[in-house]
């Protein structure tokens, strides 16, 4: 069992679950606020609009806890899933980056930062559940 691997699915699992409420609760007010404008986009109406930022935070907080709940396993089995948990953790490091280039430009270097960390930590409980190479020397653990 190599615990440092454990700990870093599950740090990264409780992270992104973090980050799926926090995006949800965004979007919730953010839909809000655009419920309570006078203005309209291109011919939208307030409502459609706030719909369309509610269903757009839900698919995006349903994504997160998806891949948290992938996380969460690895740190149970001490062991990648397959394929779709895979496809998860990926998909996961992919919208970390863009999150994280949009948050530069938006919130500033802070919040840059934060998601690159959850990046990492998303990338070492990809690249740790892979075995060593063949012929290579297992690591030591205490």
């Amino acid at each position: 069992m190599n615990r440092s691997r454990q700990v870093v699915a599950a740090a990264a699992a409780l992270t992104v679950l973090a980050e799926a409420v926090g995006l949800g609760g965004m979007h919730w007010v953010l839909g809000l606020a655009v419920r309570a404008q006078e203005m309209s986009l291109a011919g939208l109406s307030t409502s459609t609009m706030s719909a369309s930022v509610w269903v757009g935070g839900a698919l995006l907080a349903v994504f997160l806890l998806a891949c948290a709940g992938a996380l969460a396993l690895v740190a149970l089995r001490d062991r990648l899933g397959g394929r779709w948990s895979r496809a998860l953790i990926v998909g996961a490091l992919v919208t970390q980056a863009v999150l994280a280039v949009i948050a530069v430009g938006m919130v500033g270097w802070w919040a840059f930062a934060a998601l690159m960390a959850l990046f990492g930590l998303l990338l070492l409980t990809l690249c740790f559940s892979y075995p060593s190479p063949a012929g290579a020397p297992e690591p030591v653990t205490a």
